[in-house]
C-alpha cells in the first residue's frame, strides 16, 4: 500500500482528498502545517508527497526546498491555486515532480501520481 503525505490547510479539500485516495487503496497522513511535514518525514517514509503552497507557518516551496537540501527525494506534487508562470517555475525549481492547479479533477491527480512513481 502506497503511503502519501498530504499537506493541505483547507479542511474540506484535505478531508475529501483523504477519502478519495483511501478509497483507491492509499494510506494517507494529512497535515495542515509545514512544521508537521518536517516532523513526519523524520519519523516515516512516504512514496509521494502532495503539498499545497500557501499553508500556515511554512511556504510549500520553502518546505520542499528544505527537504530536497536534506536529501529527501520523495516525489512531490504541488496542489495549488497559484497559476502564474513564476509560481509554476518556482515549484519545479525547488524540486517538484508535478504541479496541479486548483481546481483539478481527481483523475488528473491519480494520473499525475502514477506518472511520478513509474
Amino acid at each position: 500500500m502506497a503511503r502519501i503525505l498530504l499537506l493541505e490547510d483547507d479542511i474540506t479539500l484535505g478531508d475529501t482528498l483523504c477519502e478519495l485516495l483511501e478509497s483507491e487503496g492509499y494510506e494517507l497522513s494529512l497535515v495542515r502545517l509545514g512544521n508537521d511535514v518536517l516532523d513526519l518525514t523524520q519519523e516515516q517514509s512516504f512514496e509521494l508527497m502532495l503539498f499545497d503552497v500557501n499553508v500556515p507557518d511554512y511556504n510549500g516551496f520553502e518546505l520542499l526546498a528544505s527537504l530536497r537540501e536534506s536529501g529527501d527525494t520523495t516525489p512531490c506534487i504541488f496542489l495549488t491555486s497559484l497559476n502564474d508562470i513564476a509560481s509554476l517555475s518556482k515549484g519545479f525549481e525547488v524540486g517538484a515532480d508535478d504541479y496541479l492547479k486548483k481546481p483539478f479533477d481527481f483523475d488528473e491527480l491519480t494520473c499525475s501520481y502514477k506518472s511520478t512513481t513509474t
